[in-house]
């Protein structure tokens, strides 16, 4: 699924605008993620500018992000960055390369490699 996507999540936020319209997120939805559903709880809080949680600054950006990850179990929780190394875990077909502490940009690199390889390793 997460390799079906047709839209950054920026660039989502912009076709919705500031004040997103129900037609405008079914549309962006139907053409920038194809398969994902939008739980009724998201859908509503991104037309009513509600974050979702408190760390979920971005909008509708992390919102959008929760729909993907409850839909695919590619979770992250948080927008921020820090230069720190990250705890990192996972279940599954290339759960091996995410472990203990990680880089933020070895994290993005190993995610890469279990993308493209169609998730087996």
């Amino acid at each position: 699924m997460i390799a079906g996507i047709r839209m950054s999540l920026d660039k989502a936020a912009e076709r919705l605008g500031a004040k997103p319209t129900a037609e405008a997120l079914d549309k962006v939805i139907a053409e920038g993620f194809p398969g994902f559903r939008l739980d009724e709880d998201l859908r509503d809080a991104i037309l009513n500018r509600r974050a979702i949680e408190r760390n979920a600054t971005y909008l509708p950006q992390s919102t959008l992000g929760r729909m993907i990850a409850r839909q695919t179990g590619a979770y992250w929780g948080t927008a921020g960055h820090t230069p720190e190394p990250v705890a990192v875990g996972a279940i599954g077909p290339g759960a091996i390369g995410f472990r203990g502490y990680m880089d933020n940009t070895d994290f993005a690199k190993e995610l890469h490699k279990l993308i493209d390889s169609g998730g087996v390793r």
